[in-house]
């Protein structure tokens, strides 16, 4: 039996939410070891999962995970002070966490 449109994409969109937990765990072990002096490395695999979560938040219906993740992404990019990139992580846990929660999953 085929699966329609709508089918499909509720399927995509869940495995999405999956991989926001898993991305969660990421991201809070990350901004655990966020400190006054961040090693370039370090933050560029931050800002390069920023990237990637604010690129793929609105494909799958979360638009606030693609504005919190372009709002840590771009703290990281101006080399803003910590409070500001931890405050943006922040955020950026807290709506990846609701969404990876969304309860209009199958």
């Amino acid at each position: 039996m085929a699966l329609n449109d709508n089918e499909v994409y509720a399927r995509l969109r869940a495995r999405y939410c999956d991989r926001l937990a898993c991305e969660l765990l990421v991201l809070q072990e990350r901004s655990h070891a966020l400190g006054d002096e961040m090693d370039p490395g370090f933050r560029h695999a931050l800002c390069a999962q920023a990237h990637a979560l604010a690129g793929s938040g609105g494909t799958f219906g979360f638009p606030s995970v693609s504005a919190a993740a372009a709002a840590l992404e771009d703290a990281l990019r101006r080399n803003a002070d910590i409070s500001i990139i931890a405050a943006a992580a922040q955020q950026l846990m807290r709506v990846m966490a609701t969404a990876a929660n969304d309860d209009a999953r199958d």
